[in-house]
């Protein structure tokens, strides 16, 4: 059976998401609005309550639909969607969150977003074997600025794969387990799918999220992009910070000098970086792989001192 959508079902679908963001804008919804404002040209650059007092039309959300799937207008989408599969958008709508304890509901937010389903296992293209074992709203940053210390509200847009690692290595399933083993938070690592989300991840990004929430240690990673190495990075840091005491949690009094602020943070995230290859160094981890990354680091250092 071919797994391309009737061209009636799939342009009801994109139509029905073009409804949901309107509504979401006539809400005033801050992320809905700077959606639109980096798709649509008539609103580039406006500030969120500008975009919406503006009041944009069903054809306005529905034109940028159509540049987000990488087409110049929306009757190119639909004379294409019927020629090809439907392209997976991340919508912002909200989900149920007293049902999101049940399995199948998030089996269905994961399908109706195109992610990969519970056992589905797949392979880094650096060779990291790995597979899907849950679907889960993220605590991202994003998403707690936005709750600013009220009730979450998730969207379909924070729901992310949560993956297990099969078959790594001795050194570094020993590192995993350690790691584990010193901390009362739950590991969970997280597969941030950037071609689902061009707007908020960064395709070979990975990063480690450790007071994000209070009950796990988050790892967000650009499964399709991992090393072995990598990952051994992101849990050196973890063990730096609850064995070694090592973590420089010192931000800016004023974040207004922004050029300052980015230096500090280059600065830190350098520092911290080197010790943790040390770490991965007395370990017997071959660090190979980043060295060229940690000559990057030092260049962009250089360049912002």
């Amino acid at each position: 059976m071919s797994d391309r959508q009737s061209h009636p079902a799939a342009i009801a679908r994109l139509r029905r998401r073009a409804k949901d963001v309107l509504n979401l804008l006539r809400g005033h919804d801050a992320d809905a609005a700077a959606w639109l404002a980096g798709l649509h040209p008539a609103f580039r650059g406006l500030e969120p309550e500008t975009v919406c007092g503006g009041s944009p039309r069903l054809a306005d959300v529905q034109l940028a639909v159509a540049r987000e799937c990488g087409f110049g207008s929306w009757p190119q989408l639909r004379a294409h969607v019927g020629l090809s599969p439907t392209p997976e958008l991340a919508p912002l709508r909200p989900v149920e969150a007293d049902l999101i304890a049940d399995p199948t509901y998030r089996s269905e937010l994961a399908a109706a977003k195109g992610l990969a389903p519970v056992g589905a296992a797949a392979v880094s293209r650096h060779g990291v074997s790995y597979i899907v074992e849950d679907h889960v709203l993220a605590a991202t940053t994003a998403n707690l600025a936005r709750c600013a210390g009220k009730r979450p509200d998730f969207r379909l847009d924070d729901l992310l794969p949560r993956i297990r690692f099969a078959n790594l290595p001795a050194r570094l399933a020993n590192l995993l387990r350690e790691v584990d083993t010193c901390t009362g938070k739950e590991l969970v690592f997280l597969d941030t799918v950037p071609s689902l989300h061009p707007q908020t991840a960064i395709p070979g990004r990975h990063q480690v999220l450790n007071t994000q929430d209070p009950r796990c240690i988050l790892f967000h990673l650009d499964a399709q992009d991992l090393h072995e190495i990598v990952l051994a990075h992101e849990l050196g840091h973890i063990w730096l910070e609850l064995v070694e005491g090592i973590e420089d949690f010192r931000v800016p009094r004023s974040l207004a000098d922004l050029p300052r602020v980015t230096q500090l943070h280059l600065v830190q995230s350098f520092v911290l970086d080197i010790r943790v290859n040390a770490l991965l160094a007395q370990r017997g981890f071959d660090l190979s792989v980043i060295d060229d990354a940690e000559q990057d680091a030092l260049r962009t250092l250089a360049q912002q001192c």
